[in-house]
C-alpha cells in the first residue's frame, strides 16, 4: 500500500512539474527580443545623459564612478564639454 501511494505522489508531481514547464515554455516563446538602438538614438541617449543626468547618475559621479561615451561626433562632445564642464572628471570620451 506505502508504494502505491508514494508512486500516485510521485505521479502528481511529476504532472505538476511538467504543466510548469509547459508554462514556462509558453511564456518564454512569446518574449520578444528587445529592439536595439540605432546608432544615432543611441548617441542622442548619450547627449541626454550628460546634459541632463539623473539624480543616481549624479551620486555615482560624486563616488567617483566615470562614464565611457562612445561614438559621438565631435560637435556632441564640444556641446557637452561646454553645457557639463563642471562634470566632465566623471566622462570619458572614445
Amino acid at each position: 500500500m506505502r508504494t502505491i501511494a508514494t508512486t500516485a505522489a510521485f505521479g502528481s508531481r511529476i504532472r505538476h512539474l511538467a504543466a510548469a514547464l509547459a508554462a514556462a515554455a509558453a511564456l518564454w516563446a512569446g518574449a520578444q527580443p528587445a529592439q536595439a538602438m540605432t546608432d544615432a538614438e543611441y548617441r542622442a541617449w548619450q547627449v541626454e545623459r550628460a546634459l541632463h543626468p539623473s539624480t543616481a547618475q549624479l551620486q555615482r559621479e560624486r563616488a567617483g564612478k566615470v562614464y565611457i561615451y562612445d561614438g559621438l561626433t565631435e560637435a556632441d562632445i564640444e556641446r557637452i564639454l561646454e553645457e557639463a564642464f563642471d562634470r566632465v572628471d566623471a566622462m570619458m570620451f572614445v
